[in-house]
């Protein structure tokens, strides 16, 4: 990902020490932003979080946002490479339903248990860049899904199955955010649950309309 000048990482580490600085910068961030939200922290409190002078941070990051867009970087490739290409790459067979139910529950566990990741994407629904970049990459990720979904029904590529999982995956997110601030546990359980039934019913539709077997997928 190319960052903004407003975004701009002041240096790339590229010796160890450099990278486990910048690490222990992103890690002090995640968790101020998971205890408090992103609005109250500051750059003096991220340096002092991650062990260093404010004047060192300043040598990775100018300023908050450039922080903040970093770390939205490293979580969406962490939903790549650590919920959807595990999924892809396994050996087991499994269904339309299966892939699709797991996939998608495996997405919201991650969410729910990395609290740091709420705020984020919260922010992302704020700020125009990141929003632009999110939407990249969830198409990106809507055409991954939608040729695995194909291969398992075994029809040809349809573009509505894209299509709708452009539209599914940021329904998801938002799903997710609201089951994030649902005290009750089982409630939210069922929210998802619902929606992901509706999800599905739409999934069969849209494969029942390509039907056209094609042996070669």
């Amino acid at each position: 990902m190319s960052s903004s000048k407003s975004y701009a990482v002041r240096r790339r580490p590229g010796q160890d020490r450099s990278k486990k600085r910048v690490a222990s910068i992103l890690d002090a961030a995640k968790k101020l932003i998971a205890e408090r939200g992103i609005e109250p922290i500051t750059m003096t409190q991220v340096a002092k979080e991650a062990g260093m002078g404010l004047t060192a941070l300043y040598r990775y990051f100018p300023n908050k946002s450039s922080v903040i867009y970093e770390l939205s970087a490293q979580m969406l490739e962490q939903d790549r490479s650590g919920v959807l290409i595990p999924a892809l790459e396994t050996e087991i067979e499994v269904s339309v339903d299966e892939f699709f139910i797991e996939t998608s529950k495996l997405y919201v566990k991650v969410h729910l248990e990395e609290p740091h990741r709420i705020p984020l994407r919260m922010a992302i629904q704020s700020d125009a860049e990141l929003l632009s970049f999110d939407l990249q990459d969830t198409q990106d990720n809507a055409e991954i899904l939608a040729n695995k979904i194909a291969s398992l029904a075994k029809v040809k590529k349809l573009d509505k199955l894209k299509d709708f999982f452009l539209l599914f995956l940021n329904l998801l997110a938002s799903t997710t955010l609201l089951m994030a601030y649902t005290n009750d546990e089982k409630a939210a359980g069922k929210l998802l649950d619902t929606f992901l039934t509706m999800s599905l019913r739409e999934v069969h539709s849209i494969l029942e309309e390509g039907q056209s077997v094609d042996p070669q997928i």
